[in-house]
């Protein structure tokens, strides 16, 4: 399922992969940490979220909506990376990871893991 997520939607996406159901009032607590949105700024991303069928509200007796991403983290970061691989580097992922290798400073356990990747292609390949 690949959903079009703004940068604001996806820190309301993130709180939700982390830990769901949440209400609107624990979604606005969650981010008040780390931005300064107010609960009527979290319940227009949700709205947006619901209408994009990304999350699923459910009512509970209380009467308080509880929101469960629709989309996972796996599949949606996936289909983003697919993305940016088409539309910056022209489908082609190894001038993404060689930008990466040369702006980053790979650790020695995720050269490793490129490695090991890369291997674990080759031999799927063969």
């Amino acid at each position: 399922m690949s959903v079009d997520i703004t940068d604001a939607e996806l820190a309301v996406m993130k709180v939700l992969w982390e830990q769901s159901p949440l209400n609107a009032r624990q979604i606005t607590e969650q981010l008040s940490r780390e931005k300064s949105w107010h609960r009527k700024t979290v319940n227009t991303l949700l709205s947006r979220l619901e209408g994009k069928s990304a999350i699923a509200a459910r009512k509970h007796d209380d009467g308080v909506r509880y929101f469960t991403p629709r989309v996972d983290q796996d599949s949606y970061g996936q289909a983003a990376a697919t993305e940016l691989v088409d539309s910056v580097f022209n489908g082609e992922l190894a001038p993404l990871i060689a930008c990466f290798a040369r702006n980053r400073r790979l650790s020695r356990a995720q050269i490793d893991q490129l490695r090991q990747l890369i291997e674990e292609i080759d031999d799927e390949d063969a």
